[in-house]
Parts: C-alpha cells; sequence; structure tokens
C-alpha cells in the first residue's frame, strides 16, 4: 500500500509540474494576446489617420484645381478630355485611311478584270469604264471615311440597264466557262 502512495505522490508531482508549466504557458499567451490588441489598437489608429490625410490631400489637390482653373481661366477636366478627344479623332482617321485605301485597291483590282473588257466592246464604252473605276475609286474612299467595310465589295445594279448588262456579263462568263470546260474534255480524250 505504500508503494502506492509512493506512486500517487510522484504522479501527482508530475501533474503539479505540468499544471504549473501549463499555467506559465497561459500567462505568456495573456501577455502576447494583450501585445497583439494594444499593436491592432495603433493599426486602427494609423489607418484612421492615413484615410484623415488621404481626405485631406484631395481636398487640397481639389483646392489647387479651382485656383488654377480662376488664374488661368482653363477648365482642366474640359482640357483632357479635348485632348482624349482629339487622341480617338486621330485614331479613327488613321484607321479610316487605312480602310479607304483597302477599298480603293480592292476596287482597282475588280475594275480591271478581263470579262468586263470582253462585255464592253467598243473604245468609248471603255474608257467610260476607266473613268467609272476612278469614280468608283474616289466614293469608295468617300464612302471608306464614313462607314466600316465588312465582307466583300460588291456592285448593286439600280436600273434595269445595269441589271442586263450584269446578266449578260454573267451569261458571257458562264459561255465561256462551258467552252473552256468543253476544250478541257476533249483535250483528255
Amino acid at each position: 500500500m505504500n508503494e502506492k502512495i509512493e506512486d500517487l505522490k510522484v504522479d501527482n508531482n508530475a501533474l503539479n509540474e505540468m499544471f504549473d508549466e501549463l499555467l506559465t504557458t497561459n500567462v505568456d499567451l495573456n501577455d502576447f494576446n494583450a501585445t497583439l490588441i494594444a499593436e491592432n489598437k495603433i493599426m486602427i489608429k494609423v489607418l484612421e489617420d492615413l484615410k484623415a490625410d488621404k481626405e485631406i490631400k484631395s481636398k487640397q489637390i481639389e483646392m489647387i484645381y479651382v485656383v488654377i482653373e480662376d488664374r488661368l481661366g482653363l477648365n482642366l477636366h474640359a482640357g483632357y478630355d479635348e485632348i482624349r478627344i482629339r487622341r480617338a479623332e486621330a485614331q479613327r482617321m488613321e484607321r479610316q485611311q487605312r480602310d479607304a485605301q483597302e477599298a480603293a485597291d480592292v476596287i482597282k483590282g475588280k475594275g480591271k478584270g478581263i470579262a468586263d473588257e470582253e462585255v464592253l466592246e467598243s473604245s468609248s464604252q471603255k474608257e467610260q469604264q476607266s473613268s467609272n473605276v476612278d469614280v468608283n475609286t474616289e466614293m469608295a474612299i468617300v464612302l471608306a471615311q464614313q462607314f466600316l467595310l465588312v465582307g466583300s465589295l460588291e456592285d448593286v445594279p439600280y436600273n434595269k440597264a445595269e441589271i442586263k448588262r450584269q446578266n449578260e456579263v454573267k451569261r458571257r462568263k458562264a459561255k465561256k466557262d462551258g467552252a473552256k470546260d468543253d476544250k478541257e474534255g476533249d483535250d483528255d480524250e
């Protein structure tokens, strides 16, 4: 029985030592917690001071703008907006010029097709066609400055004579293509 009592005393002493260590750890944690709370309060005050400084600075900048605008007779925001508008317009004009040049190149390439020359037999019609190409090119440049070309460029007839002429061109092209196909078929045999 004495041995059991001795064992219990040893266990009790070990538990007392662990309890003392836990108490020491608890005190340390409480000190650390108090330090963190104090630092947190300091950070909150610093944040509030920074917000107040930011508001003061923004008010000072606003006052400087008002003084500059009054003394110079300028509206800085309007001036800034005007500069942005001029830059945007310059970029738009460059883009329109590129588009107009591309449209002119497409029209020039389309206007000099061999099939169109075959349909127009007289020299006066050929001269009229070349002048039409020039007029169409100029019109395309003007239109390209006003509109953005999407897709392929196609002529749209607005009168019966133009519709008949285009149908004749299509018919002759089909006839010519049919004759070429027949010749190729004969050559193969």
